[in-house]
């Protein structure tokens, strides 16, 4: 029976885009270094492989450096707590004992109620119903109840924040388009895909023995990408474990005495119970370590009956 080489699986759609392209870039580096026609692999898929691991860098490195992204995040973090303290306004008002206010936080209730999980959704969603909740509020007939309860300005504030995160995403739109990068959920696949091509050439060459082929040179570099691999899976392993560590419930905080005082010596009062009015408590007296005995009657040694004298 002929010998098959070995090269481990691994699950690359697990791993975050940062391991998923250093592990493709390391393992290309280590066949590039080598003459890859006797590994039973062409230049053309080489260069296609590292095509695609080009592209998904430039994706990684775009993804930490948009200032646009980050602005985006930060617009729409913004417009979201506005729809939130607005519609927690109309809510509030509705128990007011104010019957007018009560009367026209009422009504804007009717008109604002299907968009009170708005904060909830995706960005695109977000953006989509925040366009329908302006609308509504921008009507003729809305802008009195808007005015009893004070919620103009808030929802100018709501227009002008929604104006200039549509602004910020055109402005990243069109930079992308430029650069015309594709997303790494279309080029990660197609990445895995070369490599288990360039996988199962490899161990096909190996069983076939051609002439060019050079199966020792092929057992090496096998061995180096199963090693890399262990490497990569127990970096994936160490960041699985700090994660579920973070979430661990954080230990509760004592309380403090009140007034911010602390217990006399930096102890704490006798049941749990803090001083009152903010006093230190009385200090207990500390009892002698090492308590005399009472001397007996008698001698030293034995039990003693001792006769009291009249």
């Amino acid at each position: 029976m002929e010998q098959i080489i070995e090269i481990h699986k691994m699950g690359l759609t697990r791993l975050d885009n940062a391991l998923h392209v250093l592990y493709h870039s390391d393992t290309y580096d280590t066949i590039h270094a080598v003459d890859v026609t006797k590994l039973g692999l062409t230049v053309d898929l080489m260069n296609e492989w590292k095509g695609n691991i080009d592209d998904e860098k430039e994706i990684n490195l775009e993804a930490l450096t948009d200032l646009d992204t980050k602005l985006l995040n930060e617009k729409n973090a913004e417009r979201g707590k506005l729809v939130v303290f607005i519609l927690n306004v109309i809510r509030t008002y509705m128990q007011s004992p104010d019957s007018d206010e009560a009367k026209a936080a009422t009504q804007l209730d009717v008109v604002t109620h299907r968009y009170k999980y708005i904060h909830r959704e995706s960005m695109d969603r977000k953006t989509a119903h925040i366009e329908g909740l302006l609308v509504d509020l921008k009507k003729t007939e809305v802008a009195p109840l808007l005015t009893k309860l004070r919620l103009t300005a808030a929802v100018s504030l709501l227009e002008a924040t929604h104006l200039a995160f549509q602004q910020v995403r055109k402005s990243r739109t069109s930079v992308r388009a430029k650069k015309d990068l594709p997303t790494a959920i279309v080029v990660r696949p197609k990445t895995d895909a070369i490599y288990e091509r360039i996988v199962f050439l490899m161990k096909a060459a190996y069983l076939s023995g051609a002439a060019t082929i050079d199966r020792d040179l092929i057992t090496s570099v096998a061995k180096e990408m199963n090693k890399r691999m262990d490497e990569i899976n127990e970096t994936y392993r160490q960041i699985q474990a700090q994660r579920k560590a973070s979430k661990k419930k954080k230990p509760e905080v004592p309380k403090k005495p009140e007034n911010g005082k602390k217990p006399e010596d930096g102890k704490k009062p006798e049941d749990g119970k803090k001083p009152e009015d903010g006093k230190k408590p009385e200090p207990k007296p500390t009892p002698d370590p090492k308590p005399k005995p009472e001397p007996k009657p008698g001698d030293d040694d034995g039990d003693d009956v001792y006769i009291p004298k009249n």
